[in-house]
């Protein structure tokens, strides 16, 4: 109910005196939040007659009984204990458009009109007669329409700026999962790039080098940690579109220790080997950490 009040939040009433001379007719407007008067505006009508031809008896009066339970021919309104009614025939020369229904009062003054409001809010205001009653829907949809063009115009640019954000968002993480597929497309060929260069590399050396390997690794002391081996080593930076430059001749060997002896121990199981001509070529203190670094060089 406290929904519909803000949306019917007035009332108009029609009040009719009827006279020997006719009907005077005039209408005041209501708040039915307040029961006050208010400002002008759409708001459903209400007629209230008084005057002659209206006739008022106590509610539990046998009469009552007769005019409730012939609506085709009475009008009525019962109130504070009171049934006042008249027959429908004598609105006949009022205009009744758009009037949602009619009370019939003894008389009219402020007090009566604001029982009208109070009976309009509490007793005839409902959801089903907005669905029902043709005059008061329109009113409904009166009101309502700004307020509902407004929330769809709110809705279509929320649903605008949410679809541009979401369809930037969209391309942002296509652009980037496109750029990864590149990138690992190119890690791919990249890979199999260096795959293919070391199997060329492998086939053009003049030895096994995974016998020349064993070889080695089992003259390496104890006391020594062999930390590179180089099996034809190249000479010179590789250049694109030209042959690696390498020493095919050569076995390169780098290594510590913290004794000497042991340098001349490897030195001397490698000569055994059989493999060529074994040469120390440099050795080097590393004072930070005392050990012996040196480079041993194997001419096949």
């Amino acid at each position: 109910m406290t929904f519909i009040l803000r949306i019917v939040d007035r009332l108009n009433i029609r009040c009719v005196r009827f006279t020997d001379d006719g009907a005077d007719t005039s209408t005041v407007l209501y708040s039915l939040k307040n029961s006050r008067p208010a400002d002008s505006g759409h708001a459903p009508l209400v007629m209230a007659v008084s005057g002659k031809g209206i006739i008022t008896k106590d509610a539990s009066a046998p009469i009552a009984e007769t005019v409730t339970s012939d609506p085709a021919t009475f009008i009525w309104t019962v109130s504070d204990g009171k049934i006042s009614f008249m027959r429908r025939n004598q609105l006949t020369k009022i205009e009744k458009d758009n009037v949602l229904y009619v009370e019939c009062l003894p008389m009219l003054d402020d007090n009566v009109l604001t029982g009208v409001v109070e009976r309009f809010r509490s007793g005839y205001l409902s959801w089903h007669r907005v669905f029902t009653v043709s005059a008061l829907a329109s009113l409904v949809t009166k009101r309502l329409m700004l307020p509902v063009l407004c929330t769809m115009l709110m809705v279509l640019v929320a649903n605008f700026v949410i679809s541009t954000h979401v369809k930037e968002s969209f391309q942002e993480a296509n652009a980037e999962l496109v750029a990864l597929r590149k990138t690992s497309a190119a890690d791919v060929a990249t890979s199999q790039r260096k795959q293919a260069a070391i199997e060329e590399f492998s086939r053009q050396l003049p030895h096994d080098a995974s016998r020349l390997s064993d070889m080695i690794a089992t003259a390496v002391p104890e006391k020594i940690v062999l930390s590179e081996l180089g099996i034809a080593p190249v000479t010179k930076a590789p250049e694109a579109g030209k042959p690696l430059m390498q020493n095919e001749r050569l076995i390169v060997l780098h290594g510590e220790t913290l004794v000497s002896e042991a340098i001349t121990e490897f030195t001397t199981m490698l000569t055994g080997l059989g493999l060529g001509t074994v040469r120390l070529a440099s050795v080097e203190q590393d004072r930070e950490r005392t050990m012996l670094t040196f480079k041993i060089e194997i001419m096949l």
